[in-house]
């Protein structure tokens, strides 16, 4: 599958083995990760048509039932080892048998949930027989309670994968197999930057007047950006930007301040295109500067199901559409703010696995003492003040497209 690149800007202002010998393989447990075929996942030693890199059972909901759905993970990037080709297409000419140990003489046949040609992976259902004492038992240090899985042929039982141990947790390396380096993955780093506007007297969209009497009032907004980092490059987030002159004579206003240094990682794509990292992301790094837009690295894609490969999450953009503030709090002036929502330049946008909270909020400092109070110097703001600041607007995040499936965060700990 060729690369795609979709561009999620943030701008502000403005696989296997090939079918050769099929050896019965009977109970002999498995043993993954000998020979690398390409892509995601590494392949078994055998050179049978069930090319199986990984069993994983979810753990999420072992505190309470535990999950029961297995994901079986099949060779990548080699067509040889599609099992559409062995399972067909809806998965119907194969099915799974569970072993509790590999003494066990008497397997529990499993019902398939389905089977994912863009994912090359089949999934089916540990069957009621199993009890859910003896799959949360499995996940312990005691071999002897070990569940396994068998992939197998329901028209040929010689066309099998043997015996192959569940895993419930993944590292980064089951998910990169033999052919990724994890030197190439890039950790996604979020970051804020506090944007300073204002409203009064004088305000309007793209300048500040400073006229005699002025009340002006501070309004602020906490802008998300994202940078990148791997074991070999990375790009840099912004830190502080003041505005191109003073503000009234008053220079203590930044007309955006950054803290890059407390970026806080996210999840991971893959730096170059390799199967199934296959769609390029682009960002912005920062709200102004050069350089600002740049591929973030490749994201896998789910499949016609809305699955991810298996150890993946989601991630989509979401953003927060501000208003205009139009109505001040000093008066009528209309616009009476430079806080004006043009062509969406000063809309949210976040990419993470679900909509941020709490929302995407715009604060107000209203004028406690007006520019020069004392007259004889007009536009003077150095000794004007501010009250509390107080929430002007609350908006929450809305999904945009695309969905894309990126590395857990969890797996990227010591990378970076």
């Amino acid at each position: 599958m060729s690369p795609r690149v979709f561009p999620i800007f943030f701008s502000f202002c403005l696989v296997g083995l090939a079918a050769g010998c099929k050896a019965n393989l009977g109970t002999g447990v498995k043993t993954l990760g000998t020979k690398s075929s390409g892509g995601t996942g590494s392949s078994v030693t055998d050179s049978d048509s069930l090319s199986i890199t990984m069993a994983y059972r979810s753990p999420a909901a072992d505190s309470g039932t535990p999950s029961r759905i297995v994901n079986l993970q099949g060779v990548r990037a080699l067509p040889s080892a599609n099992l559409v080709n062995e399972c067909g297409a809806t998965g119907s000419t194969c099915t799974c048998e569970f072993y509790i140990s590999t003494s066990d003489s008497s397997p529990k046949l499993a019902a398939t949930v389905g089977i994912s040609s863009q994912n090359n992976s089949f999934s089916c259902t540990i069957p009621a027989s199993i009890t859910d004492a003896q799959i949360q038992a499995s996940t312990g240090n005691d071999n002897t309670k070990k569940i396994y899985v068998k992939l197998k042929r329901t028209d040929d039982a010689t066309k099998n994968t043997g015996l192959i141990e569940l895993k419930t947790t993944l590292s980064l390396e089951d998910i990169l197999g033999t052919s990724l380096v994890k030197t190439k993955v890039r950790g996604i780093f979020r970051y804020n930057c506090n944007r300073t506007f204002f409203e009064g007297e004088g305000v309007s969209a793209s300048q500040i007047t400073c006229v005699a009497s002025q009340r002006l009032g501070v309004i602020t907004a906490t802008y998300n950006f994202y940078t990148y980092r791997s074991g070999v490059d990375s790009n840099s987030g912004m830190t502080d930007s003041p505005f191109p002159g003073d503000i009234c004579k008053r220079n203590t206003f930044l007309k955006i301040q950054c803290t890059p240094g407390a970026a806080l990682l996210r999840y991971g794509f893959y730096a170059e295109a390799a199967d199934p990292f296959i769609v390029g992301i682009q960002m912005t790094r920062a709200p102004e500067g050069d350089n600002l837009q740049a591929n973030y690295g490749y994201a896998a894609l789910p499949d016609s199901s809305g699955n991810c490969p298996i150890g993946l999450v989601k991630v989509r953009p979401y953003v927060a559409q501000p208003a205009s503030i139009i109505q001040g709090s000093l008066g009528n002036n209309n616009p009476p703010s430079s806080f004006i929502n043009t062509n969406n330049s000063l809309n949210n946008t976040v990419v993470e696995e679900s909509a941020p909270s709490p929302n995407f909020t715009v604060t107000r400092s209203p004028n406690a003492v007006a520019c020069d109070p004392a007259g004889p110097t007009t536009g003077d703001c150095t000794n004007a003040t501010f009250a509390g600041s107080t929430d002007v607007q609350s908006v929450s995040y809305t999904a945009l497209t695309p969905v894309v499936c990126a590395i857990p965060k969890d797996l990227l700990g010591g990378l970076f």
